[in-house]
């Protein structure tokens, strides 16, 4: 059992940082794909954050906000 445990330990071990954002890796972690909400502009925003549909219809500019990926935990559990 342990040389399996340790075979899995390497492999699952490896750095995932950036790969729960659209699957691919990053070195540096980008703004998540997952949407969460909408609040108004404030200056400094990323203008790709906008969404002018969303905007077009309150009147006013709206950012997209979205949700932090960086901090799942995956765990896996086995029974043998």
């Amino acid at each position: 059992m342990g040389k399996h445990l340790n075979r899995a330990k390497a492999h699952f071990g490896t750095d995932t940082s950036g790969l729960l954002e659209g699957g691919r890796y990053a070195l540096l972690h980008t703004r998540s794909m997952e949407f969460d909400d909408l609040r108004p502009y404030v200056p400094g925003d990323d203008v790709r954050d906008i969404d002018w549909k969303a905007s077009a219809r309150s009147g006013g500019v709206l950012i997209k906000r979205f949700v932090s990926e960086k901090h799942h935990k995956i765990l896996l559990v086995a029974d043998a």
